[in-house]
């Protein structure tokens, strides 16, 4: 294919792609990112790095408080974590 260049100053500086040389260009570099990203991921998992459910994720990110997101992924009561950190559980947040 032939693309179209347009020069600034003399030399080419811009090429024209055809949108349909453009979204296939678009889809093969979000693929290698994918790719990348997964590797990445694979990586750190077989380094020991901790995963987390996508529901903890979504959870986490909704704005729900962060300590009870933990807590409960965690597997602790609230009067477990209080023994557990020292404190009574009067004064840890719901």
């Amino acid at each position: 294919m032939k693309l179209q260049t347009i020069d600034q100053n003399g030399r080419a500086a811009f090429v024209v792609v055809p949108i349909a040389e453009w979204d296939a260009l678009m889809a093969r570099l979000d693929e290698r990112e994918d790719i990348a990203d997964a590797t990445r991921q694979m990586a750190a998992i077989r380094a020991g790095e901790e995963t987390l459910p996508a529901e903890i994720v979504a959870r986490l990110t909704s704005g729900e408080n962060p300590l009870k997101v933990w807590r409960e992924y965690r597997g602790f009561t609230l009067r477990a974590l209080a023994t557990e950190i020292g404190i009574s559980s009067a004064r840890c947040p719901k």
